[in-house]
């Protein structure tokens, strides 16, 4: 048979909840208000439960309001390092400046003069033909221009039509020749290689005895001639930075 203070019969109601709650809670105020036994004493138990509550609830809007309130700093810490300097190439296919043309030999000035753009305009317009190494006569080359002048469109058109290869007027002296710059056996070609009895293009003629020629020049001249990279180099900006040409390094 149990005992009474082992078995609890009395049914759970809103008030023994409460009074169990007021006995065992930490909060201060509550248990004062449940062994009051006037009624004064609990209203007033209340009323400074209510007073502090509130005023805690003040403290704590306050300390919130303050925290927002303060400025704000952002920092970015970027995590990567600086950029380095790439590796540049400079690419030139004139090996010759302009400027220094003077200083190589007279056959490779004449070769460069009669290649020279504006001169090619000459010869195709006033049908000029190069037997020497001289430049034509700028009187010749005006009556030339006036006579071309006063045909009909359909002959300029078929002078025009003929004149169309301007590099096969560009007649090299024979020291030019091609077996002086090679020296090319015989048994290089086969019987019944197209090679050798095709005639060569002129432009390739051209192209091969300027090389030779400049070939020809010691190397102290070629430098000198050449291109260097303080004269191509005319500007240079690589992140956000101007850059010069003694930033850069050449590779030998």
């Amino acid at each position: 048979m149990s005992s009474p203070a082992t078995i609890d019969k009395t049914p759970w109601r809103i008030s023994k909840i409460g009074n169990r709650f007021a006995e065992r809670t930490s909060m201060q105020g509550i248990a004062y208000i449940t062994s009051s036994k006037t009624l004064y004493g609990k209203a007033a138990w209340i009323f400074l439960l209510l007073v502090t509550s509130g005023a805690m609830v003040f403290h704590l809007y306050y300390l919130t309001k303050t925290y927002m309130q303060f400025e704000k700093t952002t920092s970015i810490k970027l995590g990567f390092d600086a950029l380095r300097f790439p590796a540049v190439s400079f690419c030139n296919v004139n090996p010759i400046r302009q400027s220094e043309m003077y200083r190589t030999n007279y056959k490779l000035q004449v070769l460069v003069e009669q290649v020279n753009p504006s001169y090619v305009k000459v010869l195709y317009d006033n049908d000029v033909d190069i037997t020497t190494t001289e430049r034509p006569d700028p009187e010749q080359v005006r009556k030339k221009r006036s006579i071309s002048e006063n045909m009909d469109s359909g002959e300029k058109r078929a002078g025009l039509s003929r004149k169309k290869r301007v590099l096969d007027k560009v007649i090299l002296n024979e020291s030019y020749a091609w077996g002086d710059i090679y020296d090319v056996d015989d048994d290089y070609y086969d019987e019944d290689d197209w090679e050798n009895v095709a005639p060569r293009d002129p432009t390739d003629v051209v192209y091969d005895n300027f090389i030779a020629q400049f070939n020809a020049e010691d190397r102290s001249t070629r430098i000198a001639i050449g291109h260097d990279l303080e004269t191509m180099l005319i500007k240079c900006t690589f992140a956000g930075r101007t850059c010069y040409a003694q930033y850069v390094f050449v590779s030998k």
